[in-house]
């Protein structure tokens, strides 16, 4: 697994600030989405900073400019999901999307199906990962919605398992 974030390519929101806080894109949803994720492979809850989530503001509002899918290469783990213009996008969709993933993970050897990606998956379940922070931003030309969440500690790190359960293979 490489430390790398996700781009999914879907559709986006009229919004005009970077926010998680709104009816459906709360700090609460964030962390809710992530925990259910983390539950069902029975990692420990992830828990939402104020730290972690500045620095996703600030990611944000560096892409709101044109939604740029480029990875912030910070101090975090990080998910990207990026949305085309005219749908309402939500925490849900993003998290969903990168959740999605699962069925292209094989915990037995940790690895991903070949041609497919779940290392953004693997992020949001990494049990090391104790810490999120997300953010939102409908890019300023309107073509599309960026949204970021960022990890602490960074997870996705080469030949390790995102959780306990996967540490039957060989990591040598």
């Amino acid at each position: 697994m490489l430390p790398f974030a996700a781009i999914v390519l879907a559709g986006a929101a009229i919004m005009t600030t970077t926010s998680v806080v709104d009816a459906q894109n709360s700090a609460k949803d964030f962390v809710d989405l992530h925990n259910a994720a983390r539950a069902d492979v029975g990692v420990a809850p992830i828990a939402w900073n104020n730290t972690v989530a500045a620095y996703a503001q600030t990611v944000a509002a560096e892409r709101s400019d044109n939604c740029a899918l480029l990875h912030s290469n910070g101090p975090y783990g990080e998910n990207i999901f990026w949305g085309s213009a005219g749908a309402n996008w939500t925490a849900a969709d993003a998290v969903g999307a990168w959740v999605a993933e699962k069925q292209y993970y094989n915990c037995n050897d940790n690895s991903c199906s070949a041609g497919q990606s779940c290392g953004h998956y693997t992020q949001v379940v990494w049990a090391n990962s104790i810490k999120l922070g997300c953010a939102m931003v409908v890019c300023d030309s309107q073509r599309g919605m960026f949204i970021v969440c960022e990890y602490e500690p960074r997870g996705n790190v080469l030949g390790v398992p995102p959780y306990a359960t996967c540490g039957q293979f060989n990591r040598s």
